[in-house]
């Protein structure tokens, strides 16, 4: 699960949160990280803390990433594509939440299709 966590999506993002940390909570195999333009991981926070202190959090800008930055998923994409794409397998599925609002940035759609790829082998 990767969560846009950008001021963009600031009323619904710590709904998103409440979400994921929820399924992470229900399914063993989860992963979950926040990004805007930074990407970091939140799962193991989210299995430490309980689910208001994770989500404070991971919206606070201290613990995970700078949250106060403009939106930049191409490069958060590309992170996740050079550092987890080895977790990604056949049986995986990457769901993305967020608004899409790139600030005209590359949206580094090779590291999309990389990902994307890399599930079908």
């Amino acid at each position: 699960m990767l969560c846009d966590i950008s001021s963009s999506v600031a009323n619904v993002s710590r709904f998103f949160l409440q979400f994921i940390f929820s399924l992470q909570d229900c399914f063993t195999k989860v992963r979950s990280f926040v990004f805007v333009a930074e990407l970091g991981e939140v799962s193991q926070l989210f299995r430490d803390r309980d689910i208001f202190d994770a989500i404070d959090l991971a919206l606070d800008g201290g613990e995970v990433i700078n949250p106060y930055t403009r939106s930049n998923f191409g490069m958060a994409f590309h992170v996740f594509w050079r550092d987890y794409l080895s977790a990604i397998d056949s049986r995986t599925t990457v769901v993305v939440i967020g608004d899409a609002r790139n600030n005209y940035n590359d949206r580094a759609p090779g590291a999309c299709a990389k990902s994307t790829r890399k599930r079908r082998t």
